[in-house]
């Protein structure tokens, strides 16, 4: 879903286009399923809870922004005590084969298929739960880790805060919620200890075609006996299925199975979470891959938090991030439903509207968003009308070079935009699974999966390439990149045609999941999730994929972006721009202990105390010494250490100029700590004396007398905290950006034309030029704050990091997640995560977003 323009060696072409894996979010149902007709009696609600009452009344703890997930420590919670048993004994379950453990990774053997049903309840059912809360409310729920994380749903739970879960071995544990989504009817629990826990798998409810044969088992009308329904795929609705095999009450939170053994779908007997009436009869399920996507988010976060709860709001999506790699832009949907983008933003390709959103595609020079009730919003490059859609109700949208493609409720396609002789913006008749723009040429898969492509078969130099002549058979999904297009067989093989140049249309001999056609490149994601890449991949590394698991992928221009299991995105290789460009600045692996962002490079001290570098500018180097190190701080020309014993070191920063004015040749003696700026650099000695060495224009190397605690030098000043909690500034005064408040502060951090400090109450307070909104921090109690170039970062106490001030690069626009530190640079900032990895965001081509 993603394409753009590239100039190479002085021609003028066209990008890529990608598919954004990913399924649609739930708004948009509730909104459809609202305007059918009812389907019978609205029935009480079956607890304290309303039927219209969207949010579980549990405590929370304060969010920065109201929509992340609140993660609230399980001791705050309090449940009634149930006066009956901990343990009940209930009739023994058949012992049975139980599927492998996998935990997050994904089955790489061959897929199972039941010859019978009877096959296929043998090998599932271990891992079919009842579940009953304390208020006598029963239903349904199923085991998916083998550590014990068993999916339901919400409004079974009512206002409980956990349910008695019956086991394989015929008793009750009780299981306390993880996360909930009133929204989408879904909770997680949590089964005591590590298991091992008979558990099932996710299959891919998208792959199913209408009159697929499906299995839902459950515990209905209160029994503790499993049952079996047998139907087909009867419909698809945007986040929901519709199936003939009967689903009683009770059934609610129950697994739907393909015919492989692996789960399709929810059973829920509520749609919009109370928002819609009850549906009973109509046998709805919650969509398997949005079940999947957010139970695995959630999954990630409970293990991270160490036994947090956390809520998703009402007014959220769900979960993980959505994202679209262009040519030389990226968006992604976040998991609360708001769309950020990051890179060349010439044409405001990178500046999305406000709102909810569901998918992201983004193109040449024009991105297109389809919004949570169904219709599409674009913005960017308009000469050709490619960012006007049409009215009306969509499920998918991708975006090609001039034109973009969106598949219609009701299955059709429709495309606007640059149209030339190629007819690529003019679908045939016929309903369709799916749909791809590229360049000059349109492919889709038909319900049937056969595949049609329409538009130009020639290249830019007029050579007929054969990208719009799909061959024959059956195809799951298909993506069409600049002059080659690709498509996942029903098999799992992946076929591609059109150009190879440069290898992209031979693809390797492996099953495969999905894939996505880029420029020049092409990456498939196998059945592992691990990705794998052919075709052009000089000097760029777009063709490269980190090793680790991917949950969806997007092919650009010369970069290609995947957000992993975790929900983290993830992207590799340079989006082209023209002269110099800026490489994609990837962290390397392994864990750290702190991060320090220079001018176009990167230094982190490593837990064994060592210091890496990487660069962000195509060719730089930074090379630090030997040795073991207490802090590093990376400037513009140099990087400075201090090591174990006191003593600080200097070296060549990344941008091959030398270190001028001696602001690498630090004096001797003891050192706390060392920061860097333009041309000085300045350090507290062991006895609180701040000594500064370099440049001393406006007097920024020549700081007060006194005992400091801390000291950070900006671009022309420094700020030091005195050990009475004062801030001291020396060096340029303009804009007062060495002019600090007569406060207390806990730290304080020199930018370029402005500085910040946290107070000992916590808040932050900013002063210097506020040109972008830099020394405007947003409310709230923060751990630390870092000031760049012309935007600020603060780590707040939950952890979550946030920005304010120019974001032109993206470098304003943090990851979620949980976070020790942050190092605000110029155009780009880098966070140290509670896990010990680095993640850097922003830059005009700095695209990593680990």
């Amino acid at each position: 879903m993603a394409i753009g323009l590239v100039t190479l060696v002085g021609l003028a072409v066209m990008g890529v286009a990608v598919v954004v894996f990913a399924m649609v979010r739930p708004q948009l149902a509730t909104q459809l399923i609202s305007q059918m007709p009812e389907l019978g009696p609205t029935a009480a609600p079956t607890s304290a809870r309303s039927a219209t009452q969207t949010a579980r009344p549990m405590p929370r703890s304060p969010s920065a922004d109201g929509l992340t997930p609140t993660l609230v420590p399980p001791q705050a919670l309090t449940r009634a005590p149930d006066p009956s048993p901990t343990t009940k004994q209930v009739p023994a379950l058949t012992s049975v084969p139980t599927l492998t453990p996998t935990r997050f990774s994904r089955p790489t053997e061959t897929p199972f298929a039941a010859t019978s049903v009877a096959e296929l309840v043998q090998r599932v059912r271990t891992a079919v739960r009842y579940i009953r809360t304390a208020e006598g409310i029963t239903g349904s729920a199923f085991v998916i880790t083998e550590d014990g994380y068993v999916v339901t749903n919400s409004h079974v739970l009512s206002a409980a805060d956990g349910a008695y879960v019956g086991t394989h071995a015929g008793r009750e544990e009780f299981a306390p919620i993880v996360a909930d989504a009133p929204d989408l009817d879904l909770a997680l629990l949590k089964l005591p200890g590590d298991g091992p826990h008979p558990f099932v798998d996710f299959g891919r409810s998208n792959d199913l075609n209408l009159g697929d044969d499906l299995v839902i088992l459950g515990y209905p009308l209160r029994l503790d006996t499993l049952t079996v329904t047998r139907g087909v795929l009867s419909a698809r609705h945007p986040g929901w299925l519709q199936t003939d095999a009967t689903a009683n009450p009770g059934n609610s939170g129950g697994p739907a199975f393909s015919e492989q053994g692996r789960v399709i779908g929810v059973v829920t007997m509520k749609l919009g979470g109370g928002v819609v009436s009850r549906v009973e009869s109509a046998n709805f399920l919650i969509n398997g891959d949005l079940v999947h996507r957010t139970v695995d988010a959630w999954i990630a976060d409970h293990r991270v938090a160490d036994g947090a709860i956390a809520q998703i709001p009402t007014a959220a999506g769900s979960g993980l991030p959505i994202v679209s790699a262009g040519n030389g832009h990226t968006c992604e949907v976040r998991i609360d439903g708001t769309v950020a983008c990051w890179g060349i933003n010439d044409h405001g390709q990178a500046s999305p509207p406000t709102g909810l959103f569901q998918s992201v595609s983004a193109g040449g020079w024009h991105t297109c968003g389809l919004r949570a009730n169904g219709t599409i919003a674009c913005w960017g490059r308009n000469d050709y009308g490619q960012a006007n859609p049409p009215p009306g109700t969509f499920q998918t949208v991708n975006t090609g070079d001039r034109h973009t493609c969106g598949l219609r409720i009701d299955d059709t396609i429709a495309c606007w935009g640059a149209n030339g002789e190629d007819g690529r913006a003019n679908p045939p008749p016929g309903v369709f699974r799916t749909v791809s723009a590229g360049s000059r040429h349109t492919c889709g898969v038909h319900i049937d999966g056969t595949v049609a492509c329409w538009g130009s078969n020639e290249g830019i130099l007029g050579k007929n390439l054969g990208q719009a002549v799909p061959p024959a058979g059956i195809f799951r999904t298909v993506s069409a990149g600049f002059e080659h297009t690709c498509g996942v067989r029903a098999d799992g093989t992946v076929a591609c045609w059109g150009d190879n140049t440069f290898g992209q249309a031979t693809p390797p001999s492996a099953v495969f999941q999905a894939v996505t056609a880029g420029f020049s490149h092409t990456c498939g994601q196998l059945v592992d999730e691990s990705v794998e890449c052919w075709g052009h991949d000089l000097f760029t590394g777009q063709a490269t994929p980190p090793p680790g698991s991917f949950r969806s992928i997007s092919a650009g221009g010369r970069h290609t972006c995947g957000v992993r299991v975790s929900g983290f995105v993830e992207c590799w290789g340079v989006p082209w721009s023209l002269g110099d460009y800026s490489g994609p600045a990837v962290p390397p692996a392994g864990t750290f202990q702190a991060v320090s962002t220079g001018y176009n490079h990167t230094c982190g001290l490593r837990t064994d105390g060592t210091i890496t570098c990487w660069d962000s500018k195509a060719g730089g180097k930074a090379v630090p010494p030997a040795g073991v190190f207490q802090s590093v701080s990376a400037g513009f020309d140099h990087t400075c250490g201090v090591r174990a014993n006191g003593t600080v070191a200097c070296w060549a920063g990344s941008s091959g100029r030398g270190v001028p004015s001696g602001q690498a040749d630090p004096p001797a003696g003891s050192f706390r700590t060392v920061s860097l700026g333009l041309s000085h650099t300045c350090g507290v000695r062991s006895d609180g004396s701040i000594s500064c060495w370099g440049s001393n224009l406006d007097g920024r190397a020549t700081p007060p007398p006194g005992a400091f605690q801390s000291v950070s030098s900006g671009l022309s000043h420094s700020c030091g905290v005195r050990t009475d909690g004062t801030v001291a500034c020396w060096g340029d005064h303009e804009n007062g950006r060495a002019d600090p408040p007569a406060s207390t502060f806990q730290s304080v951090s020199a930018g370029d034309n402005h500085s910040c400090g946290l107070l000992v109450d916590g808040t932050i307070s900013c002063w210097g030029s506020n040109s972008a909104g830099q020394t405007d921090p947003p409310a709230g109690k923060f751990q630390s704050v870092s000031a760049g170039f012309s935007h600020t970062c603060g780590l707040r106490t939950n952890g979550t990091i946030a920005c304010w001030g120019l974001n032109d690069d993206g470098q304003a626009d943090p990851p979620a997640g949980s976070f020790l530190a942050v190092s605000a640079g110029t155009t780009f900032t880098c966070g140290l995560r509670t896990g010990g990895a680095v993640a850097c965001w922003g830059g005009s081509q700095y695209v990593t977003r680990s």
